[in-house]
Formats: C-alpha cells, sequence, structure tokens
C-alpha cells in the first residue's frame, strides 16, 4: 500500500488510486488564494469560469490541469489531455469533460518516481454542471 487517507464524504479509508482521484479533485475545486498558508494551492479552473468557451480557451484548461497536477500530485505524471465528449451543446449546459493520461507512481509522494502499471486514464468532468468528478481507470 503506497498512501491512504479518509473519504471526504464516508470517512471511509481510501487508498491508492482512489485516494490519489480525491486528491486530485481537492486540488481543483479549490480556487487559487482559498488556503491561508498555502495561497497558490488550487488547479486555477474556477478563475477561468463564466467566459465565452473557445479552442483557446479549452487549450487553457488543459494546460491548467497538467500544471496542477505536475505541482501538486506527485502521484501521477501526465502525459496527454485531451476534451472528450466536449460538444456545443454539452458546453453549453456546463458539461466539460476532459481525460488525462498519466502514469501512476504510488510512492512519488515519498520521492520515489517508479511508475506502477501501465498508464491511466484520469477522467476530469461535471456531471451536472455544477460538481466536479474525478475518476481514475486503467487504459484499455
Amino acid at each position: 500500500m503506497a498512501s491512504c487517507g479518509l473519504d471526504r464524504d464516508t470517512g471511509e479509508p481510501l487508498f491508492d488510486l482512489a485516494h490519489v482521484a480525491q486528491a486530485v479533485q481537492t486540488i481543483f475545486t479549490t480556487r487559487l488564494g482559498e488556503r491561508v498558508m498555502l495561497r497558490w494551492f488550487g488547479g486555477g479552473l474556477a478563475e477561468l469560469l463564466g467566459r465565452r468557451i473557445t479552442p483557446a480557451l479549452l487549450r487553457s484548461y488543459r494546460m491548467l490541469l497538467a500544471l496542477a497536477i505536475a505541482t501538486w500530485e506527485p502521484r501521477l505524471q501526465v502525459v496527454k489531455i485531451d476534451g472528450t465528449g466536449n460538444s456545443t451543446d454539452a458546453i453549453a449546459l456546463g458539461h466539460l469533460k476532459f481525460t488525462a493520461i498519466c502514469y501512476y507512481r504510488p510512492r512519488g509522494h515519498l520521492g520515489d518516481y517508479t511508475v506502477e502499471g501501465g498508464p491511466r486514464a484520469l477522467n476530469i468532468f461535471s456531471p451536472d454542471g455544477k460538481t466536479l468528478r474525478v475518476q481514475l481507470a486503467r487504459v484499455a
């Protein structure tokens, strides 16, 4: 077991990939400047909300996703980020979905950057246009 923590909703133990997914969700739901002793913690995505969605803004979202993961989550190494299923109608309703292809480094937070297994798909999406969800799964 490489990492463990508690589920923020249930209080049940979380291990490995589930713990990493929760950590990534915390990064992306925290606004920059929100944490008093860690002002630069966060994903920076909320600062782009309310803008007209353009290809340049989607590129900015992808860049912020990769930068936030590289900065705050050493257990993941981002290889590629795609905006999948982002049709005009879905975007108008606030339903954006990004998939980051990452390598899982279970002991990255301890300074050991050995990759375990193959690439993982980190799905970052909003099912209702209001809440953010993060899922980690193996790439087929």
